[in-house]
């Protein structure tokens, strides 16, 4: 186990200990979900950090202005040095993305790849884990059935966890399950997929909207009351809403040159992650590119299932105005808009290296 029992026992323990906690996430299905199980024990205020991976120092303030003792970070790959400088009380930092040196005493520093580098199991699994690590230490069973969240936030960050397969013979899951228990199948060929567009489609609209929403995620206790419209009615709401405007922009016509297939969409919805993934799964054999026209930059997803995404935007990258950076198989990335002709020859020439 890359995170130990004590590891994790620490970090339940310091969530249910803390007086008020602020709960910083990224603004993806795994990030969303981690923060609701935490919630779920112990309610406190939340933002998601949105439109970057780091979190900046107006995120600090935020929790001081809260009058928070505890500052949670879930499922964010980078904090800003002026986040640390500005919140001087108890920091508790959760991720699984590549490893941070961390030189600040208040910060507790969790993520599995310092010990086992190659695991990148989603903070939603650490999160639930953590919990019943802490409720199995104490000899106490949880009132909390949280694993269709954990189900969820896992599955959408492309990870498979045992209990599903459990899970998989009760009642109330059998018809959101895939007849072969693949992660791809879940994602694309299951009634569970629906519910994984739903949470990422949640965390889609304005800030209000967004926020409203969360909220009503955050009251919702079982699954059968997720799939109930008239209880989670905003959520299903809003996926219809953008769910039509998705599949628009999935079914338009790629351009396709040798090992790469790019997309480019305009639209005030970021989708490229989500769009990225699923015609990774329709073309296994393509490196998928897909971007997001904005006002300076294109917003673009990079996803394969055979080469190295990382090594390959790496070498992209080279003299281009840009930046990017993520797993092996699954990166983001700006690019200035008048360097993409650029950045697209460089990846065409990195994939045949």
């Amino acid at each position: 186990m890359a995170l130990t029992k004590q590891e994790l026992a620490l970090f339940a323990n310091k969530v249910m200990s803390s007086l008020n906690p602020y709960y910083l996430f990224d603004d993806d299905p795994d990030g969303l979900c981690s923060f609701l199980i935490c919630n779920k024990h112990k309610p406190g205020a939340w933002s998601v950090v949105k439109d970057n991976p780091k979190v900046s120092k107006l995120y600090a303030f935020r929790a001081l202005n809260h009058d928070s003792d505890v500052a949670f970070i879930l499922d964010k790959p980078l904090i800003d040095t002026e986040f640390f400088q500005t919140f001087k009380r108890s920091i508790v930092w959760l991720d699984h993305h590549p490893v941070q040196n961390i030189s600040f005493r208040n910060v507790t520093y969790l993520n599995p790849r310092i010990s086992k580098p190659s695991d990148g199991r989603p903070t939603t699994f650490w999160v639930f884990k953590a919990f019943k690590t802490l409720n199995t230490a104490k000899k106490r069973s949880s009132k909390l059935n949280l694993e269709w969240l954990a189900m969820i936030g896992c599955i959408a960050d492309y990870y498979l966890p045992r209990f599903v397969f459990k899970l998989a013979s009760k009642p109330e899951y059998k018809n959101l399950m895939p007849k072969r228990l693949t992660i791809d199948n879940f994602l694309y060929n299951s009634r569970l997929g629906l519910l994984v567009k739903l949470f990422s489609f949640a965390l889609k609209p304005r800030s209000r909207l967004r926020k409203r929403i969360i909220k009503e995620l955050s009251k919702i206790n079982t699954i059968q009351e997720l799939l109930d419209e008239d209880i989670a009615k905003l959520s299903w709401t809003n996926y219809y809403r953008l769910i039509n405007i998705y599949n628009e922009i999935l079914n338009k016509q790629a351009f396709v040159k040798g090992k790469l297939l790019l997309l480019v969409y305009n639209s005030k919805y970021s989708l490229t992650g989500m769009l990225s993934n699923e015609l990774s799964f329709k073309h296994p054999e393509k490196l998928v590119v897909v971007c997001r026209v904005s006002k300076t930059k294109y917003v673009c997803s990079l996803r394969s299932k055979h080469f190295r995404v990382d090594k390959v935007l790496q070498k992209a990258l080279l003299g281009v105005n840009g930046s990017g950076g993520g797993h092996e198989f699954a990166c983001g990335a700006n690019i200035a808009l008048n360097d993409f002709e650029m950045f697209l020859k460089n990846l065409e020439r990195a994939l045949k290296t």
